[in-house]
């Protein structure tokens, strides 16, 4: 009963260790800087996307992303991100070697640190 007292103490620490172990991500590693105009959820998708009007690289694009479940529903209310400077990542660029048609997804730097993905959904000049 003993050695398995010990284990199982053993195995509750590793697993609270490995809990605090996870790093919030550096924010140096996200260099590319958006501003967010505006932001809004869209519910014609199963996900419930949240749109942002962006600037970005001196172009307004609008932004759809992919915000997990755990985050839209806070309390009640819905999530939407505040205006302001955020930072973000290339992921994969698709585009057309001519550059008429953009397809670019991006890692979104969340204010709590946490990273989701999104992807340009609009141009304009």
């Amino acid at each position: 009963m003993k050695k398995f007292v010990a284990v199982f103490c053993f195995l509750l620490c590793a697993t609270t260790l490995q809990a605090k172990d996870k790093e919030k991500p550096n924010p140096a590693d996200f260099p590319i800087k958006i501003h967010i105009s505006a932001s809004q959820m869209d519910f014609a998708y199963p996900q419930h996307l949240l749109i942002a009007d962006t600037v970005l690289n001196g172009m307004k694009v609008k932004l759809a992303i992919n915000i997990p479940v755990v985050h839209k529903l806070l309390g009640g209310n819905l999530m939407v991100l505040k205006p302001g400077d955020y930072q973000i990542r290339l992921l994969k660029d698709e585009s057309e070697a001519d550059g008429a048609m953009i397809r670019l997804n991006y890692e979104f730097l969340l204010p709590n640190g946490e990273i989701v993905e999104c992807a340009i959904i609009g141009i304009s000049e």
